[in-house]
């Protein structure tokens, strides 16, 4: 069974479907014939449990419990059932405090603390977890996330442009597999840490490492090309790089353009290849046009 189908069964998204299995919460097998995911009807009953127990509220890590036979169910609900009780009660004292304000009809300059309750610990412990929501909580439109990718995509690629510019041809000529290997080790860290300030040095860690990546790259190139005698006279140096990364960022801008004109176009991967495709053949006709300007 397609996912598709299951979509339509379970009555939940993909990415939700995708989710769980990433959670190790369903293990879907593979068709023999082209790989593709391969949904069977226990996987089917397994996500319509996964969806009740989600819409009761049980974690994903009780569920996975579950699934193991690590818990009983009993002792799930009891425990789920434990945290409504509290969050009865608090959401009782907001309420009172709510209708006493507005009995009352209490001006807004004047409300402090001492409009609440006398009970503390329920007050302080929701101060926490609001407190704790406002600074690692922040919704952000599909707009504001596609500007905010954009800017990040740019700014990275501006550094990778200007250290091919200034270091490009002692790269093309010095480098080896060592930023492979740190390439490796930066992108593992990235996924198993979620430091905020850990991932802004990784961040910039990972981009410098991306043009003595793309040096080792590169550095065939000009191997090919001096094996034919066409182009003889053409060897790959920094400004090249450099403009490999202009180029992308003309390609960041173009997407982040078709996404302002039309809402739905990062809704479908089928259009962002079809973009990547029709500008690799662009660029790459150019490239070769200079080139052969060159040898001509």
């Amino acid at each position: 069974m397609k996912i598709k189908d299951v979509e339509i069964k379970v009555g939940i998204t993909k990415a939700n479907i995708r989710y769980y299995e990433k959670e190790g919460l369903i293990s879907p097998g593979r068709n023999d014939e082209n790989n593709y995911r391969d949904y069977s009807e226990k996987d089917v009953e397994l996500l319509e449990r996964i969806k009740v127990l989600r819409m009761l509220g049980i974690p994903i890590a009780d569920i996975k419990l579950l699934n193991e036979g690590s818990v009983a169910f009993g002792e799930v609900l009891s425990r789920r059932l434990g945290t409504l009780r509290d969050e009865e009660k608090n959401l009782e004292s907001v309420k009172r405090v709510c209708e006493n304000l507005l009995q009352n009809r209490l001006p807004y300059n004047d409300v402090t603390e001492k409009v609440l309750e006398e009970n503390t610990g329920t007050w302080s412990s929701r101060l926490k977890q609001i407190i704790e929501e406002d600074i690692t909580r922040e919704v952000l439109s599909p707009k504001q996330f596609n500007t905010n990718l954009v800017i990040l995509l740019i700014w990275g690629y501006f550094i990778c442009a200007a250290v091919s510019v200034l270091w490009g041809n002692w790269l093309l000529d010095h480098s080896g597999f060592i930023p492979i290997l740190l390439g490796i080790v930066c992108y593992a860290a990235i996924y198993f840490t979620a430091d905020v300030r850990i991932l802004f040095v990784l961040f910039h860690v990972t981009v410098l490492n991306l043009v003595p990546e793309t040096a080792f790259v590169f550095r065939a190139a000009p191997t090919l090309i001096a094996s034919n005698k066409e182009y003889a006279n053409v060897s790959v140096r920094g400004v090249h790089l450099g403009l490999f990364w202009i180029m992308l960022i003309i390609y960041v801008l173009l997407l982040y353009l078709m996404s302002r004109v039309w809402a739905g176009f990062f809704t479908k991967a089928r259009y962002i290849v079809i973009m990547a495709c029709i500008y690799t053949l662009i660029m790459t006709f150019v490239v070769v046009k200079h080139f052969c300007n060159i040898c001509g």
